[in-house]
């Protein structure tokens, strides 16, 4: 089975990621739910390094392991911190800092801007 990822914003944008264990995830709009069928949440990686687990940061995509968001990554970095800097930081490893760009990069990549006149 493949865990359906879905956003409900104004792109109508639907992404697939497969997983190996059998769950659904549905998207509310302020971010997405994962059960096992018997009801119980659990942590998802939905990409290399990176995590979902409503039970950590209210289900944010973090660093495997970690509490750490990747939005909290991308905005220290676009802030002017180097990958070096970002790692020492949160206490993560320089392979984490680019794991979660590579996320955040695949994400842009599919979004859809539309814009009506």
């Amino acid at each position: 089975m493949q865990l359906q990822r879905m956003r409900s914003d104004a792109v109508g944008l639907k992404l697939f990621f497969p997983v190996p264990v059998a769950l659904w995830a549905m998207g509310t709009g302020k971010g997405f739910h994962f059960r096992l069928k018997g009801g119980r949440k659990m942590a998802v990686e939905i990409a290399p390094r990176i995590t979902v687990d409503p039970r950590v940061r209210f289900g944010k995509p973090v660093i495997k392991g970690t509490r750490v968001p990747v939005d909290l990554i991308v905005g220290k970095l676009a802030g002017g911190m180097s990958v070096e800097e970002v790692a020492r930081e949160y206490e993560i490893t320089e392979e984490d800092v680019r794991a979660a760009l590579r996320y955040a990069a695949e994400i842009l990549s599919a979004e859809e801007v539309r814009i009506s006149s």
